[in-house]
């Protein structure tokens, strides 16, 4: 049996931006990946790349600005 699959092409709105694009797609694989298909270690590993790069790298380069600001 196979899986339904997410048509992305057909949901795009003209007035996305590059990064609404982006996003959306993200989300659809994410559904896609996880509702459809199963493949749960992939899932996770976009959830990994997700958090490292929009929660802890930010993080850490707020932190990094505040801790240079405190040494002077």
């Amino acid at each position: 049996m196979t899986s339904p699959k997410i048509q992305f092409n057909k949901l795009v709105k003209p007035h996305w931006t590059e990064d609404d694009n982006r996003k959306a797609s993200l989300a659809v694989e994410f559904v896609q990946l996880l509702m459809n298909d199963h493949h749960f270690d992939e899932v996770l590993a976009i959830m990994e790349k997700v958090v490292i790069n929009n929660i802890i790298k930010p993080s850490l380069m707020v932190l990094k600005v505040l801790f240079q600001q405190s040494e002077h």
